[in-house]
Order: structure tokens, then sequence, then C-alpha cells
């Protein structure tokens, strides 16, 4: 819009008041008792069991998050369902909205990326995600679920060794741990070559589930055993000591503590 020099802002101000009361006096729709009835009475699920999150955009109707699957369960819900039937403003005229209303059910598909002009190679249930009309999920879709994630982890890592074993600098760049770890972590997979000798100083195989971890873990990031005892008791003592408000013990390496000067 090109500059008018006529325009004071007192003449914008008053444009803009006068653009929000007419948004503020637009007429809502009443919506069908009958429609909002068969809207409760439908109500479709949205899980995981994979190990990421995902943020899906839905346009006009705003983000729809779904959590990663921590490590010790089957499956994670997403924390907002779908209603049967799924309604948004649109505004028709300066004095009414238009109430638009679309079937649930095509939107959870949406969401994991099935439907209308979505790629099916592009789709979140390959990493894990899977619409569900049971608040519960059954076997058979968890089996199903849990069949395209493992092939795409298969994939990932398969990415990773070739890497490995092709071009150690692109590996370097490429290979993420929150991406091909996390894939590796997927199909319990924890010594192979491309995994332990990144940078096998640093590296800690838990005897109880064979599984690596940092150097600096306590416990095992899988099975929660303790790894490393002796830290793990110099850490109790600390904590012990800082809820009851001791002076810590000095220990061997520890410098004593000076007094203050007078």
């Amino acid at each position: 819009m090109p500059f008018d020099p006529s325009v004071t802002v007192e003449k914008a101000e008053s444009a803009r008041m006068q653009k929000l009361s007419i948004a503020k006096n637009r007429r809502v729709p009443d919506p069908l008792g009958v429609i909002e009835e068969a809207s409760r009475r439908h109500i479709y699920h949205v899980f995981n069991v994979g190990p990421w999150p995902q943020k899906v955009g839905l346009g006009s109707l705003g983000f729809f998050f779904v959590p990663g699957c921590p490590k010790n369960k089957e499956y994670v819900e997403a924390p907002q369902n779908v209603m049967g039937i799924v309604s948004e403003l649109t505004i028709k005229d300066e004095f009414e909205y238009n109430r638009l209303m679309t079937d649930g059910w095509k939107i959870t598909q949406e969401i994991v990326g099935i439907g209308r002009s979505r790629n099916p190679k592009r789709a979140l249930t390959h990493y894990g995600l899977f619409a569900s009309k049971n608040a519960v999920p059954t076997k058979e879709e968890l089996f199903q679920a849990k069949t395209m994630l493992h092939a795409t982890c298969s994939d990932i890592v398969r990415e990773a060794r070739d890497l490995y074993a092709m071009d150690r600098k692109a590996f370097s760049v490429i290979v993420q741990r929150n991406r091909h770890f996390a894939a590796a972590e997927v199909l319990n997979l924890s010594d192979e070559v491309w995994m332990t000798d990144q940078s096998p100083s640093q590296r800690v195989k838990c005897m109880y589930c064979g599984s690596m971890n940092d150097e600096i873990a306590v416990k095992c990031a899988k099975c929660a055993e303790i790894i490393n005892v002796e830290r793990y008791r110099m850490l109790r003592d600390r904590e012990e000591e800082i809820l009851s408000g001791e002076e810590p013990r000095r220990r061997p390496g520890r410098p004593p503590r000076k007094e203050p000067e007078v």
C-alpha cells in the first residue's frame, strides 16, 4: 500500500478500533445440539510407539503435539484427543461467522500423515504414530505400528553403517545421537562398531543389559541399573550431607577449607 501523508495517527487508530469493534460484534452461529452430541459420542486418539516427539501443523486448527514414547512404556498417547466432528469459525462478512465442520477421523488421519494431498512415504506412521478409534490400542494396532517403526529404524541404522564404512567425514557430520542412536536403541542395538568406535574411551557397557552408556553415567540409561558404584556412593553421600546441613567431609584431593581472615 503506498504511503498516504493525509492519514494521521489519529485516523489510523480510529480505523483500527472500528475494525476491532466489528470483529467483537460479529455473530457466532449456535452449534446444533444433535451435532454436539454426535461429536462427543465419537472420540479419536493418536498414539506413538516411537522415541521421537512430533509437532504437526493443522493450518487454521493450530498445532497437534505428540510426545515421544519413553523407554519403559509400550506406547504413549497424545495429550489432546480429536472429537468426532471438528468445527471451526470462518469470517462470512462484517456481521457473522460461518461454522465449518469436518469429520474428526479425517483430521486424525491427517495428523499421522494419511489422507488427501499427503505423501504416504513421508507419513509419521513410519516413525511410530498411529490413529485409533479405541481409548486403549489393540495388540494388532501396536504390532502394525511397531512393524513400520522397526522398518524405518533399520533404514536409519543402515545409513549410519554405510557412512561409517565409506565416508568417516560425512559420518561425523550426518550421524546424530537423537536420530541414528535412538533408532539403534529401538532395535536393541548397542555395541555395533559405528556406535562404540565413535568415542570408545567415553562409552561404558552395562553388565546387566549390555547397552552402551557415557563414561560419566552413574546408572544405565536403558535398564537403570548402577554401572559406576564408586561415583554413585560419592553422589549419594554428598546429597545426604547437603540435606542434613552438615559441612561436607573433605575427600582425597579436595583442598582444606580456609578460615576467613579477621
